[in-house]
């Protein structure tokens, strides 16, 4: 039975979905790379209100990836690019939060 669900939810084979958690992981490496150079041309406060943007369209993308029944490559690739999308969001704003936290400590 559960089977099933999993096969509905997800229109591809289960190793590619397992892949696809990869890229959030990727995404938040690459994320927490920029994090610095963005906060000191922007400023934190400002890379922190524009990473809604990014997880917002990821987590979207990620949401109806799934409704894309037919055509299984544009499944995937929705799918991978929610999750770097929305895994490199998570990487600026944990940056851009790590270094506003430690100035003010300073």
């Amino acid at each position: 039975m559960e089977k099933l669900i999993i096969e509905f939810v997800w229109p591809c084979d289960y190793v590619s979905v397992l892949s696809s958690q990869a890229f959030g992981t990727v995404g938040a490496a690459l994320g927490s790379l920029a994090a610095w150079p963005l906060s000191e041309i922007l400023g934190r406060k400002a890379v922190l209100m524009a990473v809604g943007f990014p997880a917002f369209t990821g987590w979207l993308l990620i949401a109806f990836s799934a409704y894309i029944v037919n055509n299984l490559s544009g499944f995937v690739a929705m799918l991978l690019i929610g999750r770097l999308l929305s895994g490199s969001a998570a990487g600026l704003a944990a940056g851009a939060v790590a270094v506003r936290f430690l100035y003010t400590l300073w």
